[in-house]
């Protein structure tokens, strides 16, 4: 269905992951693509939910702060066209499609328009602290928990994720989303903290 869960998929393998990161790095030469990289890591990767002496319950000005940072995140990868870690890590997670479609204006919408469930109204939030959720793929759109603890990064974090599902779509004939699965693997190829476990 189209409802979207914030799970943790089983571990990608690290022999893979670990090539496939190198990939990553090495394309990226110019300063423009460092800075970004930095940027990637600022916005995406935080401990979920963060350390406990940091974490409060979430609040409008968080999620204000959580938005901004993502859009300014996307727009930057967006503007990077086949350059971004973003669109390589989609390409080598769906590695059968020749060719994929970005809807990053879709993907801005929905987390501009992502709300706190403060009542329970579309989860009972007892496995995961955000989820995208809708009638279809298209109208989805990204609920948070708005009563557990969390830091402002950690909820960046949560944000940046849900605002990648549906976001890459097949071009050819046929259903165009990809699976849940291809995209936490080019999610964790860009270093989502909830999907990469520790290989050290």
């Amino acid at each position: 269905g189209p409802d979207r869960y914030h799970g943790v998929p089983e571990a990608l393998d690290g022999r893979r992951r670990g090539h496939c990161c190198q990939l990553l790095r090495a394309e990226n030469t110019s300063r423009g693509d460092v800075v970004d990289a930095e940027m990637a890591e600022a916005v995406f990767q935080a401990a979920i939910p963060g350390r406990r002496s940091s974490s409060r319950r979430p609040t409008q000005a968080m999620l204000a702060v959580a938005k901004r940072d993502v859009v300014r995140f996307y727009e930057r990868e967006e503007a990077l066209g086949e350059r971004s870690d973003i669109v390589k890590a989609f390409y080598l997670a769906a590695s059968g499609e020749k060719r994929l479609r970005f809807d990053w204006p879709a993907a801005k919408r929905r987390v501009r328009g992502a709300c706190f469930d403060m009542r329970q109204s579309i989860s009972s939030w007892t496995e995961c602290l955000a989820m995208t959720s809708g009638e279809t793929h298209a109208s989805s759109e990204i609920y948070i928990c708005g009563t557990k603890l969390v830091t402002t990064k950690a909820l960046t974090s949560l944000l940046c994720h849900e605002g990648l599902h549906n976001f890459a779509r097949r071009a050819r004939p046929g259903n165009s989303y990809l699976s849940e699965d291809l995209e936490h693997i080019a999610m964790a190829l860009v270093g989502d903290p909830q999907l990469v476990q520790d290989m050290g």
